[in-house]
Order: structure tokens, then sequence, then C-alpha cells
């Protein structure tokens, strides 16, 4: 923690190290220094740094924002980056930059300029630009305008937050100095005896308002009052000097530097840290006295050109200077430099020129050509490589324990040697024509390998002398053993301590060694054609069977016993590779997949693309120390593999060397670390560390576009979790992010529309989804993990609400329905209206007939009774007077014909009228 560092001879001829890097760590941290480490003959010295790689990813603007276009930047509670920029305001959605629009009410804000961002304790933003400062408030995502002050001046900031107290947030404003505003954007105190003309200088000066010219703690507002960080060569000559500002005091005071030149600002409760050109000042904030300077040649021997700074949650300063990101305690002690992946710096060329580590162990730099984004948590992977060869194709590599030593051949160009930090420990690769084409190394002595080599015969490798030579091979034995009829075997294991088992082309030999010399070659396989220049793998397991694979595909297991068993895999293809797992399950990687065998050769699994695997080209397989599982490498990267079914693959996107690697060129340590030999190198990591990831991500519909047109998500239908559209916006595409610590393609993403699809998708990039729905509400349920930490998993629910047309909304089809009824109703009114009308008609009538047929009768009865009576009358005539018979009869005659007539007329009335 006092700062000692170590150091290392020319890396010509450089020490061994006999320490692994986290035991490096834990001396560094307990002031411990090395003893007893092996050097060889030293030159001049140079100092050698701990180093942390990180994943570096480069932001892209969506605009195509030309270089320097980088102002400001700010994370808000929820994960989302905010960017200042040339053109404006922009938010980065966990794939690229998007331009936001703020609009509030029906006004809306093209910011087509810079903006200065100032952080809430509640978590609101403020975002200041001209003469405006505008609130974001993360939950409910919107936008509302505080302050709008009246300016004529073309500073790109009329009015900068400084500092949030319980009094208010401090502020610079141009042509007032320092003032007090209230949340609510109303001005509570103006520090009228403090010259505004300063104020005005800084907010007009020629760099736009980088953090580190402006820094605070719980009581202290610092401002570098001048400087240019952009443009090292217009610093003045004038004494560096910064305006301290005690809040509780309200007391205003300036700190002189000297001739110093202020490059960066950072700041604890109790010290203040300057960066100049030549030194870091630690100031204490209490009396503004210096408490200790640190030379900068202690970090770098680079000449400082361009610097900032910034201190972390965990009290560590992150120091950029020039393209170097370096991190130290707070003492100012050196601890590692921050590099990418292949350890180189941070920042391929120009400076950094803005540090801002967020909440989620992200640190953000803003650079003279673009924003990187890193993530602070090495990973677990190791890159072993030559950096200034132009060949690392790795095949073989062995670790040498004693030494700590890692041994690697290179198969076009020789021998490469690092330390168990993964530095190289020479220049350039040990080449001799006769160290081409290595494909196996095995100790022999303390300090001589065998090499063997793909038909060119074995060799010694010396470590010290770093030498190779001709390994003696008996005339005896030599023609038996045909050391140069090899397939690209996996043909090296150790048995025991003198023992081998090493494979040609033809057959596996017992080989019994005596220091460097070979005392016998047994072959353990019959002489069979099967055999004879087809073998390319084999494995002596825990039972002592030996398993011989050759290019067929087929598969022979020699017992203790002498027992021949033979199978053959599927398809006919070659077994590149062959391992046991912990619990004795045989493993065997083909060109087209994995299998597992019991050990009776029973094929337990097929594990293929179909499967889970990115690629079916299997090139090595190590064990895990537990269970049925294994790691294996393939053209497409690592995988680990279980025998349940668990699949969880590795790309050179999380620190692999490249994605393709070679056959059988992998080792697993006495200490569990595993090495996996590729095309770039050598991949080593420890299994433990793969899961490790402790990260909580939030996870949000970041991009949405409704029938083919881009949402602005400030335009009131975005709230929250919630999206509401009405029926013509039915046509969806939308991307999925986990806003966490890791890139966006680094988790695994599953999702499904519930009650709309019942299968989940999945994906690592759920970008572009598309749907076409109905008018409802719906539920989309996503859930995530890290690659590397299936085991942890997050979820979330988001509702997206289609609102029906007019005529499917519930008033109208209650007044619809009411509308139904009352026609049905009055329908059915008319109706038995009519039928009622109809009725007394008919009654009317009937009672009219009735009426007739009563008028009828007693006209009938009149009628009839007077002809009667007539009749009658006459009748008696004709009794009285026998001569007045004649005309009598007549008149008899013609009343009976009245009455006839009579009769017949009212009985055709009577039959009509019924009818």
């Amino acid at each position: 923690k006092r700062g000692w560092r170590y150091t290392l001879p020319n890396l010509e001829q450089t020490a061994l190290l006999n320490i692994e890097y986290n035991e490096l760590s834990r001396l560094c941290s307990m002031d411990q220094k090395f003893a007893h480490i092996p050097f060889f003959p030293s030159g001049q010295e140079k100092i050698a740094r701990l180093i942390k790689r990180c994943p570096v990813k480069t932001i892209n603007f969506e605009s195509g924002l030309l270089n320097n276009g980088t102002t400001h930047i700010i994370t808000d509670k929820l994960g989302f980056t905010w960017v200042s920029t040339k053109t404006g305001l922009q938010r980065y959605d966990g794939y690229s930059l998007q331009t936001i629009t703020p609009i509030i009410g029906k006004d809306t804000f093209n910011i087509n300029y810079p903006v200065y961002f100032f952080g809430l304790k509640d978590g609101a933003i403020w975002i200041s630009f001209k003469q405006t400062i505008l609130q974001y408030n993360p939950a409910s995502n919107s936008f509302s305008l505080i302050i709008t002050i009246s300016s004529a001046g073309i500073s790109p900031y009329n009015i900068v937050p400084l500092k949030e107290t319980s009094e208010g947030i401090w502020c610079m404003q141009e042509n007032k100095g320092i003032v007090i505003y209230g949340r609510n954007g109303k001005l509570l105190e103006h520090f009228s005896n403090f010259e505004p003309s300063l104020i005005n200088k800084i907010l007009n000066s020629a760099e736009l308002l980088y953090q580190n010219k402006i820094v605070q703690n719980d009581d202290h507002i610092f401002i570098n009052e001048n400087g240019n960080n952009l443009n090292f060569t217009s610093f003045n000559k004038d004494p560096g000097s910064l305006l301290a500002i005690n809040t509780p005091k309200k007391k205003f005071q300036k700190i002189d530097l000297a001739h110093n030149m202020v490059l960066g600002l950072a700041c604890l409760a109790d010290k203040l840290c300057v960066l100049s050109n030549s030194k870091l000042f630690f100031i204490g904030t209490d009396d503004y006295k210096t408490i200790k300077e640190v030379e900068i040649k202690k970090i770098t021997e680079e000449n400082v050109a361009s610097g900032s700074m910034h201190f972390t949650d965990n009290d560590r300063l992150l120091l950029g200077i020039n393209n170097h990101l370096f991190e130290l305690d707070t003492e100012g002690n050196y601890r590692v430099e921050l590099t990418d992946l292949n350890k180189n710096p941070v920042v391929a060329a120009g400076f950094v020129y803005q540090i801002y580590p967020d909440k989620f162990r992200r640190i953000w730099l803003i650079t003279n050509n673009d924003i990187k984004r890193i993530e602070n948590l090495e990973i677990p992977f190791t890159h072993f490589i030559y950096p200034d060869e132009k060949d690392n194709f790795t095949r073989s590599v062995y670790y040498d324990l004693q030494k700590n030593v890692l041994i690697a051949g290179c198969f076009y160009s020789g021998i490469q040697l690092y330390d168990t930090l993964a530095n190289p420990l020479l220049r350039k690769t040990i080449s001799f024509p006769a160290t081409k084409n290595i494909i196996s190394i095995e100790k022999l002595t303390n300090d001589e390998y065998l090499v063997i080599t793909f038909s060119r015969g074995w060799f010694l490798f010396n470590l010290s002398s770093r030498t190779i030579r001709p390994f003696k091979i008996p005339p005896t034995i030599e023609p038996v053993l045909q050391p140069t009829q090899i397939n690209f075997p996996n043909n090296i294991q150790r048995i025991s301590g003198n023992t081998l088992l090493i494979a040609t082309a033809n057959n596996v030999f017992r080989c019994e060694f005596s220091g460097i010399s070979l005392v016998s070659a047994k072959p353990l396989l019959p002489d069979r054609p099967e055999f004879r220049s087809h073998i390319i793998s084999f494995l002596y397991d825990t039972y002592k069977n030996l398993w011989v694979g050759t290019n067929k595909g087929d598969i022979t297991q020699i017992t203790p016993k002498g027992e021949l068993h033979t199978f053959s895999l599927p398809g006919e293809y070659g077994t590149r590779c062959i391992a046991e797992d912990a619990q004795q399950h045989i493993w065997m990687g083909t060109d087209k997949g994995l299998y597992v065998l019991a050990n009776t050769g029973e094929i337990l699994k097929k594990i293929t693309r179909e499967t889970g695997l990115r690629n079916d080209c299997i090139y090595a397989i190590l064990p895990a120390d537990t269970g049925a599982s294994v790691y294996a490498s393939s053209n497409m990267g690592i995988s680990y593999i279980s025998l349940n079914g668990a699949i969880k693959n590795f790309s050179k996107e999380m620190g692999l060397q490249e994605n393709e690697f070679n056959t059988n060129a992998a080792y697993k340590s006495a200490t569990g670390k595993f090495y996996f030999g590729g095309i770039n190198g050598i991949t080593a990591f420890y299994p433990a560390s793969l899961s490790v990831i402790n990260d909580s991500p939030f996870i949000y519909v970041t991009r949405l576009v409704v029938n083919d047109s881009l949402y602005n998500p400030s335009a009131g239908i975005w709230t929250g979790d919630s999206i509401l559209l009405n029926y013509r916006q039915n046509r969806l595409r939308f991307d999925i992010a986990a806003i966490g610590l890791l890139n966006t393609n680094e988790y695994v993403y599953q999702y499904r529309l519930k009650d709309f699809e019942e299968s989940w998708q999945t994906t690592y990039q759920p970008t572009g989804i598309n749907y076409k729905l109905e008018p409802g509400k719906y539920i989309l349920e996503i859930i995530c993990h890290p690659i590397l930490s299936s085991e942890t998993s997050f979820s979330k629910k988001f509702v997206i609400i289609i609102k029906p047309p007019w005529w499917q909304k519930w008033w109208f089809r209650i007044g619809a329905a009411a509308l139904l009824i009352s026609m049905i109703a009055f329908a059915v009114q008319q109706y038995n209206r009519r039928k009622y009308v109809k009725k007394i008609q008919e009654l009317q009538t009937q009672n009219k007939i009735q009426q007739e047929k009563e008028r009828i009768s007693r006209d009938l009865h009149d009628h009839l009774g007077v002809q009667a009576n007539a009749i009658l009358y006459n009748t008696e005539l004709l009794k009285q007077d026998e001569h007045q018979a004649s005309s009598v009869i007549n008149d008899l005659h013609d009343t009976a014909k009245e009455m006839m007539l009579s009769l017949r007329e009212t009985i055709w009335a009577m039959k009509k009228a019924d009818t």
C-alpha cells in the first residue's frame, strides 16, 4: 500500500516469475517484496507493471458525429448513459447512441448544441444548455422545464449546476457569478460580492466544461480557472490556480499552484487531487495545503500531453495520461494499468479527455475520437501471445509447475516462453529449422524437454540455454517406433515418473526413459491393417483401459487383461481427441460433434450444434474437476459441456485468443488452470472464475418502431414499463437490452408475448423483434442471464396496451346495445300495437256484423211477419170469397216469391260477411 515496485531485467533476458497474478496482487497489498526469484543474467532494467485486461467497447454514433464531438457524459439510475455532443443530446441504449428530443407538453426542444449534465440526489438529471435547464425524471421517463434565463451571451452554457446542498443547487450563471436555485427553478441567493467576470471566463473558456474542470465533495466545490485540456500547446505560463468554494461557510478562496499546468481534478472527502504535467498534488480540503506530491515518472515514463482523473466508489483513483488508463490508490501509488484484451492501451491513438465511472462498474472514457466503455472487471481469460510475432499459431502447450514457465510450441515458427502473468520471456520466438511443426512437448529432466514434431522426428529442448537438438533414439527401437510417422495425434500421456505413452500413426508405445535416454518402446496394439497409418488419438483411462481412435471413426478399447473391443462412431468421422471426465465417462471429439461413452463403449450422448454447440469440429478436451462435464475447444471458441445437457459457449468477444483453436493443443496444470492453444496464441483460465460475475442489469425495451416510424420515448406513450398505442399502431418492432456491467450481447435472452405465443424465443441479440397485434392488453416477458453465469437470471415484464377503435370501446358497445334493445322494443311495441289495432278493428267488424245480423233479423222478423200476415189474410179471403180466388192466389204467389228472395239475399249477405 506504500507503493513499492519490482523490476525485471531486459525482456531479452528476463526472469521466470514463480508466482501467479493473484499471489502477486496479494504480495503487493501486504507490502512484501519478492525473494528467491531466479534471474537470468540481467541487463538494462525495465519497470514491470501489473495490468488488468478488461473488455473495451467503442460506442458508435448514430449521427456519424465527427471527432472531438463529445463534451459531457452521465449515467442515470436506470443504467442509461446520456452523452452531450456537438449535435446535441444523445442516449446510449446498449447498441448505439440515439438522439433524444425532449417533449414538454406541446413544446418540443430540438437541441443541436452541447449540453451539461448534473445528477441530483433523487436520481433526476438537470440538463443545461444555452439559457435553459431541463429536468429529466428517469422514473417517469419525462422532461420538465426548470429554469429559463434571459441572456445574450454566446456561451455553450449560460448557467451550469455545480452542487446540491440542503439550501438548494449551487450554479454558475453568466453575468451573475455564483447563485443558488431551488429545485423548482426559483433563484434563492446571489453572491454579488464574488466577481462574475471570473465565472464568465470559465463559461466562455475554449474547452467545453469537462468533468475534470469541476469537482466536489460534501462541503466543497473546486473549479479549475484556466488551462486547456483539449489543446496542450495553448497552455499559458500563468500560475495555475483553482477556485475553492466552502458551501457550508459560503466562503470563496483561490488555491495557487505556482506554474503547474492543471490537467485534471479529483476529490475525496478529505483531499483534493490535482494532476499537472509533471506531478500529482494531494491537497487537504480543510486548509488547502499540499499533503503529498507524486512524480508522474513513477507512474509512466511518457511525457504528459493530456490528463484526466476520477475517484471511484471504492476510493481508487483512475488516472488517464495520454492514451493510458491507470488505477492508483488514494496515496498515488500505482496498482494496475487497465488495458484491452490484447494488453494494448485502452485508447489506440489519441488522448483520454474525461473519465466517468458509473454505478454499474463501467468506466466511460471520452477521447478525441470516440467514446470507450470499459467493464471494470478483469476478464477470466488470460491471453498468451508474442505481440511482435506474426505467427502465434500454437499447436502444443506444456506448463512447468516447478519453474513456473509455460512452453508453447508454435507449429510454423518455434518455441515461445511465458511467465505465469502471460508475459513473454523473450522478444522473439526460439526458431530453428528443427523446431518447425511442433505438436507435443513433455518434460524429461529438470531442464530438458522432449519435443515431438510432425514428420520431422523427436528433439530435446534445453530451457536454460534455449537450444534444441535431435533426440537420439536407439537403433534397435527406431525401426519399430517410426517416430516420423505421425497423424497429428494426441500423442503423449505420462503414466508414471519415467513412463510415457507415445502414439505414432501406426501404434501406441509404452516408452521407458532414463533421464534423456529412451530405454524401451513397447507397442500396445496388435499389428493390424486397421491401425497402420490411421491412429490419430488415444487415452489411457483410470481403469487402465487404452482407447485408440482412428481417422476412419473406429474406436478400439484394450482392457488391462489384453481384451480388444472395437466400436464405431456414427458417420465414420475421425476422432481428434479423447478425454475422461471426473466420473470416468469417455468423451470423444470428432469433426461432426462430441460423443460421450460409458466405460463399456456404449454411446450415452451425442452433442452437436443442434443441441447447443457453436461448432461441431472439436479440437481439444479438458475435463472439469468435478462432475460429468468438460471444456472443449472448436472452430468457434470454447464450450463448457455437461452430460446433463448444460452448455456454455465462450467466444473471442469474451477474451479468447481467437474463435479458432488447434487439435489437442490443451493442457491442465496441477493448480487447475486450463490452457488452450489456438491460431493466435493461448487462452488460459480457471474454470471456477467463469461463473463468478456480480451483475444486476436492468432490462428495457430500448427502441420502439411503430408502423415503420421510430417512436420518441418522451412523447408520452411510453411510461415506465407500459406502452400505450392506438388501434392503428399495431405493427411493432423493438429492441431489448440488458443494461448492466456487460455488453448487451454478453447476455442470453429469452422472451415471449404472453397469451400470444406459448414458446420462448432465445437469442444473444434481441433486436428487430416484430409483432402485429390486435387491440388488447399484452405482457412481454423477458428473462436474461450473463453468458458466463447462467445460475443467476433476471426477469422483466412490459405491458403493451393497444387501444381499440371507438366502435370497439365499452361506451360505444353499451350505447349500441342500448340502441339495439330500444329498436327491438320499439319494433315489438309497434307490432303489438298494430296487432292490437287489428284486433280492435276485428272486434268492431264483428260487432257491426252482429248488429247487422240483429238488424236483419229484426227486418226479417218484421218483413216476413208482415208477409206472413198478408198470406194469412189472403188465405182467409179465399175462404170467404171464392170469386176473388184468382187474384188472391196471385198475391200469395208474389208474396211467397218476395219472401224467398228476401231469404236468399239475407243468407248471401250473411255468408259474405262471415268470409
